[in-house]
């Protein structure tokens, strides 16, 4: 997600996004559970993070109720929040709260064996 007028003119991809959000399919979720510190996932955070607009980067669990947040705070520096089944999730770059369940409303989770 983006408010930047300079992403107006893309019609390919944005270049300012204050919002990158995630769905770890079932084998990327494996790979390294939900922590984007190592791999294909770590290599990917530690470029979006070099992007000054980014202020919120959210990881969605498809096996479980789980989300990672990791939010710009006003230091400048990235922060994890982990939201599991009953918590509500807060996005600040676009002035956002809901419950976490409301994303999985609905589904068939099919958990990790």
């Amino acid at each position: 997600m983006t408010y930047d007028d300079r992403d107006k003119t893309s019609t390919q991809y944005i270049t300012y996004p204050c919002l990158i959000v995630e769905v770890l399919s079932s084998s990327t979720e494996s790979y390294d559970g939900l922590r984007p510190t190592g791999g294909h996932r770590g290599r990917k955070f530690r470029l979006y993070r070099k992007n000054p607009s980014l202020r919120d980067y959210l990881h969605v669990s498809s096996t479980s109720i789980e989300m990672d947040l990791y939010y710009k705070n006003d230091a400048g520096e990235w922060v994890i929040l982990n939201y599991k089944d009953g918590d509500i999730v807060e996005l600040k770059s676009i002035n956002l709260s809901f419950p976490i369940e409301q994303v999985y409303r609905n589904l068939l989770l099919t958990p990790e064996s």
